[in-house]
C-alpha cells in the first residue's frame, strides 16, 4: 500500500518478505482517546484524509489479533447515574456508546482497560465502560470489583489460538487502585490493576548536600547525619550512582504488585497461545511533560518487561508516554516501549465543572472572551486545547503527541517467536480543527523520517540496528540485530 513504514527483524530470521505462511499477526496501536464514533469517515469524501484513514483500517484489518489501550469511560450521559472525579484538573475523558461497536467495526479485539483514565467517572463509569465494550464483543482487562478481577487475564478467541491480555498501570490516581478483601473489610475495593512505583530525584553529590543542609534547617537540628537518602519536601532524593544520570528519576517498583502480575502472566500462558502483557506508565527520566525531547520511558519498564516476558508473555507493549519510543526483542518476544496515540480526540462532551473552575483555566477564559460566564462545552475545549502542553509551539514537525505509530507482528505459530514487525508512521493532524485532528492518516515523508529516526535512535541499545531505505519511492526501514 502506499505507505511509510519500517520492517523490524528479529535475529536469525529471514526478511518480512520471506516469512513462513504460518504466522499469527499481531496489531498494536496506543492509546485509543476517542470520543465519537469515526470508521465512517474512512469513507466520507467530506473528510479530507478519507482515504489516507482508510489505508490504515485496511492494514488492520488482515490482523489476527488487533490491541489498543481503551483509555476514556464509555456510557450514555443521559442516563448515567454516576459523577466526575478529577485528578489534579485533568480531563474526564468521555465517549459515546457507538464507539464501543465503531471499534470493533474497525477491528480491534482486545484491549487494556488500566490507565490514569480508568475511574474518571467513578466506579459507574468503570463498570458502563466494561458493559459496553462487552456488549461489543471487545475482550477488555485491567480493571475490576476487585484486585483478583483487575488482575485477572482477559482472553480472545481468535482464527489462529486464544489469546490473553493482562493489564496493568503504574500511573493512576490515589484510590483508585483496586483492593483485595480484608478480614476487616471484606469487600475489597473496585478499581485498576496497579503497579505501585515509588519515584526517587536522582542529583549531583553538591546538590543533594545542599538540600539536605535545608532540609536540616527545617526540622530546627543541631546536627544532621549524612543518610544516604532524604525526604525533601515530599520527595525522595538521592545520589547518582554508578552509571546514571544526575537531575533524572528512578522508580522502585512495589513487588507484591509486581509478584500479582507475573502470577497472572503465568495463568495466562498456561491456558492460552499467546500473552499479551501491557502497562501504562507516564512515568519518565525527567520532568517533562510532554518532553520537548523524544524522552526515553523510565528505566524500571525495561526490568518489568522482562520479568513478564520471562512468565510467559509473548508481547509486552507500553502506553501512556503519549509519544514513540523504542523497541526491543528480548527472548524471541517484542518489547515496544511507547506506541504513543492512535486516536487524539479533543472533542469532549460533557465536561466536568471541575475544569471551569480550574484557577488556571479561568485565567484563560477572562482572556480569550468577553463574556466567559457565556462559554459553552465546545468553546472551553477549543480554548483549552490552544493553550494546551500538549499542543507546543513550532512547526507542525516538532509536535510528537500527533506522531504516533500502528506496529504489526508475525509470530511464527509453530515456535511463538517474532518474525518481524512491520511500523506504519501515522500522524495526528496537528494545527488541524477538532473535527480533523487526532483521526490517523498516514505520514507524510518528513513526520515518518522523524518517527523512525526516534525509533531507530532508542532502539539501538537494545541489540536491535534498524536500516531506512525505499520502495516504491516510499521510506520502509529493515532491522536486524547488532
Amino acid at each position: 500500500m502506499n505507505m511509510l513504514r519500517a520492517t523490524l527483524m528479529s535475529a536469525g530470521l529471514a526478511a518480512a518478505s520471506a516469512a513462513p505462511a504460518q504466522t499469527v499477526t499481531l496489531a498494536a496501536a496506543g492509546d485509543l482517546i476517542i470520543s465519537r464514533p469515526l470508521s465512517m469517515l474512512s469513507a466520507s469524501g467530506a473528510f479530507p484524509y478519507g482515504q489516507s484513514f482508510k489505508a490504515i483500517l485496511d492494514t488492520i484489518a488482515p490482523s489476527d489479533i488487533v490491541y489498543g489501550n481503551m483509555e476514556t469511560s464509555i456510557f450514555d450521559a443521559r442516563s448515567f447515574g454516576g459523577y466526575p472525579y478529577s485528578w489534579n484538573g485533568d480531563w474526564m475523558l468521555t465517549a459515546l456508546p457507538a464507539v464501543a461497536p465503531d471499534l470493533k467495526t474497525m477491528k480491534f479485539g482486545i484491549l487494556s482497560r488500566a490507565n490514569n483514565h480508568a475511574l474518571d467517572w467513578g466506579v459507574d463509569g468503570m463498570r458502563a465502560t466494561i458493559a459496553n465494550l462487552d456488549a461489543a464483543g471487545l475482550v477488555s482487562a485491567g480493571t475490576g470489583e476487585t484486585l483478583a478481577e483487575a488482575a485477572s487475564p482477559a482472553y480472545l478467541a481468535s482464527p489462529k489460538g486464544r489469546v490473553a491480555i493482562v493489564s496493568m498501570v503504574s500511573t493512576y490516581r490515589p484510590t483508585t487502585d483496586a483492593l483485595a478483601p480484608a478480614a476487616s473489610a471484606p469487600y475489597g475495593r473496585p478499581g485498576v490493576n496497579g503497579l505501585a512505583v515509588h519515584q526517587v530525584a536522582v542529583v549531583d553529590a553538591a546538590s543533594y548536600a545542599t538540600l539536605s543542609a535545608i532540609q536540616c534547617s527545617f526540622t530546627s537540628a543541631t546536627s544532621c547525619s549524612a543518610a544516604d537518602r532524604l525526604d525533601f519536601l515530599g520527595e525522595t532524593v538521592r545520589t547518582a550512582g554508578g552509571g546514571e544520570t544526575p537531575f533524572t528519576y528512578s522508580y522502585e517498583v512495589d513487588q507484591t504488585d509486581l509478584a500479582r502480575q507475573r502470577n497472572s502472566v503465568r495463568e495466562a500462558k498456561a491456558n492460552v497461545a499467546y500473552v499479551l502483557a501491557t502497562i501504562h506508565a507516564h512515568e519518565a527520566l525527567t520532568e517533562e511533560a510532554p518532553p520537548t525531547t523524544w524522552q526515553d520511558p523510565a528505566t524500571f519498564l525495561q526490568p518489568v518487561a522482562h520479568d513478564m516476558i520471562d512468565a510467559g508473555a509473548d508481547a509486552f507493549i507500553v502506553t501512556g508516554i503519549h509519544h514513540v519510543a523504542g523497541i526491543e526483542i528480548y527472548k524471541n518476544r517484542p518489547i515496544f516501549y511507547g506506541l504513543g496515540n492512535f486516536f487524539w480526540s479533543d472533542i469532549q462532551e460533557p465536561l466536568s465543572e471541575e475544569l471551569y473552575e480550574s484557577i488556571a483555566n479561568r485565567a484563560l477564559f477572562e482572556q480569550a472572551f468577553d463574556y466567559p460566564s457565556r462559554a459553552t462545552d465546545a468553546d472551553i475545549t477549543n480554548i483549552i486545547n490552544a493553550n494546551s502542553s500538549f499542543a507546543t509551539s513550532g512547526p507542525v514537525s516538532d509536535n510528537r503527541t500527533f506522531q504516533t505509530v500502528l506496529t504489526k507482528t508475525a509470530f511464527d505459530q509453530g515456535t511463538g517467536k517474532v518474525m518481524s514487525i512491520a511500523i506504519y508512521p501515522v500522524a495526528l493532524g496537528y494545527g488541524e480543527k477538532l473535527t480533523r485532528s487526532g483521526i490517523p492518516r498516514q505520514a507524510d515523508a518528513t513526520i515518518a523520517n522523524l518517527i523512525l529516526d526516534r525509533i531507530i535512535s532508542l532502539s539501538a541499545n537494545r541489540g536491535i540496528a534498524i536500516r531506512k531505505t525505499t520502495e516504491n519511492g516510499y521510506v520502509i526501514g529493515v532491522a536486524t540485530p547488532q
